[in-house]
């Protein structure tokens, strides 16, 4: 019935109200307890008009429909949509129906195609078919969703799931819902309900299985490093192999060098004392080494030494070509060796050093020598700074007394040294 149809109803209806006042008019008699009783009839009916056509709508929001229960035809195949509509009161009873989208989680544990137990959630959206309201409302009331969805989802779970491993379940997931939402699409329109979206949201798997996963997974990335490690070593040897080839055809080409030229020996003896001598002059802050020509890999220096009188031990290369003409100085543990050349292109070593002579007042007396300083001459150079005349000196050096005829060298002096000088006294004694 529409809006027009009720308001005709309704004037009708007071009309007849008005008439049926206007009968108690005319006559003999009292009129003023005709008028009130006639005035309250009237107030009555009005209320009751009123609350009657409260009674006799209803409306329906937006997002519902709407379908009533009658007492003498039992459910009405109508539907009403979103708006007000006439009821008639105690015979029609409105059922409104929210017919929009409302989602659901369902958890389920289930076990997989290899017995591996599972948590899965499933989460729906679902609204009843518009169309079969009625038959809804006959057969599982207002509450469908409640009564319909857990049931459903759980058993179509647990069906698809039974399909898959553990494993598929995570590769395969989009495969795994897809065949879930049809199933259950499939299910749940014999109950006339719509699912829009079916999603599985968490997927859980037992700790057991989990740590067997892990466990899996660091032995096949232990497998890979040892893959890993076997092929390097196979690299390995095949690096030595060709180095081992490659040296020994070096040592054929040197041998046949050899063969042909023997300055080529003499020219790796020069090369391997110029790598040692670099070597030692950067650590020679740590270090403190004395090398001949032997130690610096070089033997052919020992005819030189014959042939100008200096030993091989005072003999260093020259690594100047021409023969450097001016003595060379290169720092060294705070000693200067000083290279003096020779008429056979080769250096005598002399180092210059600072040495402390120790009086027996305990003054310290510093020195400015030579490693081929005589002993005799240290004691002039402390008859220098004294005043006390060589024949009484008498220095230890190491527990020792130092003879005159003797160098610095010999007796390995090196700068930084302190030498103790005892005094000689009338009548041949000595005084420390």
């Amino acid at each position: 019935m529409s809006n027009n149809n009720w308001q005709e109803e309704a004037m009708r209806r007071l009309r007849q109200m008005q008439q049926a006042r206007g009968g108690y008019g005319g006559g003999g008699g009292p009129q003023m307890p005709r008028a009130a009783g006639g005035a309250l009839f009237g107030g009555l009916l009005l209320a009751g008009g009123a609350l009657f056509l409260s009674n006799s709508l209803f409306n329906v929001d937006g997002g519902h429909r709407a379908i009533k229960y009658q007492r003498l035809s039992g459910v009405s195949k109508e539907i009403y949509n979103e708006g007000t509509h006439i009821n008639i009161p105690w015979f029609e009873t409105p059922v409104v129906y929210d017919v929009r989208a409302k989602p659901r989680n369902v958890a389920s544990l289930t076990g997989t195609k290899d017995l591996q137990m599972v948590n899965i959630t499933c989460r729906v959206l679902s609204r009843p078919q518009i169309d079969a309201l009625p038959q809804i409302y006959r057969t599982l009331g207002t509450d469908y969703d409640e009564r319909v969805l857990p049931s459903i989802v759980n058993e179509v779970l647990k069906s698809v799931v039974a399909q898959f491993n553990a494993s598929q379940l995570i590769t395969q997931r989009e495969n795994v819902a897809r065949l879930v939402r049809e199933n259950l699409s499939r299910r749940a329109a014999r109950f006339n309900i719509l699912l829009d979206d079916v999603s599985l949201t968490h997927l859980a798997f037992s700790p057991e299985f989990t740590a067997a996963v892990e466990a899996k997974q660091v032995a096949q990335q232990e497998a890979q490093r040892a893959a890993f490690i076997v092929d390097k070593a196979r690299q390995e040897k095949q690096a030595m192999v060709v180095k081992a080839q490659g040296e020994a055809r070096s040592a054929e080409l040197i041998g046949e060098a050899i063969k042909k030229n023997k300055a080529y020996v003499e020219l790796k003896k020069i090369e391997n004392a110029r790598l040692i001598a670099s070597q030692l002059q950067e650590a020679g802050s740590k270090n403190r080494l004395m090398l001949d020509s032997e130690g610096l890999g070089l033997n052919v220096f020992e005819n030189g030494g014959e042939k100008n009188s200096v030993s091989p031990t005072a003999q260093v290369p020259c690594f100047t070509f021409p023969p450097c003409t001016k003595p060379l100085l290169f720092p060294y543990q705070k000693q200067t060796p000083a290279l003096e050349h020779t008429k056979s292109g080769l250096f005598i070593t002399t180092a210059k050093m600072l040495i402390k002579v120790r009086t027996l007042t305990g003054k310290e007396i510093e020195l400015d020598i030579e490693s081929d300083y005589k002993v005799s001459q240290i004691k002039e150079k402390v008859e220098e700074k004294e005043g006390i005349p060589p024949v009484q000196q008498r220095l230890i050096h190491g527990g020792k007394q130092m003879t005159d005829d003797k160098t610095a060298a010999e007796y390995n002096l090196v700068a930084g040294d302190t030498l103790h000088l005892v005094l000689a006294l009338r009548g041949g004694r000595w005084l420390a």
